[in-house]
């Protein structure tokens, strides 16, 4: 009789250290998951952040190199704008 209760409990006992076991590699799963989506967002905002900056630095040398003004010698013609 203590031969089938020491059976029954080390049945119980492996049932309840392999669910655990199952639920400890879901949750390494879960945190590589999340480790590779927070990379790939970082990756994305560099991207983004370069992206912006080369725009910003477009912007303003284009509002440095391309203004022209109306040209009072000709009309229809444009002069670049001179400070």
């Amino acid at each position: 009789m203590d031969s089938a209760v020491i059976k029954y409990l080390i049945s119980n006992i492996l049932s309840v250290l392999a669910t655990e076991a199952s639920l400890l590699w879901g949750v390494r799963d879960a945190i590589n998951d999340i480790k590779d989506e927070s990379i790939s967002m970082q990756s994305f905002l560099v991207d983004a952040d370069k992206k912006g900056i080369q725009a910003m630095k477009e912007r303003k040398l284009g509002w440095q190199i391309y203004p022209t003004w109306p040209d009072p010698n000709g009309p229809g013609f444009t002069r670049p704008y001179k400070e």
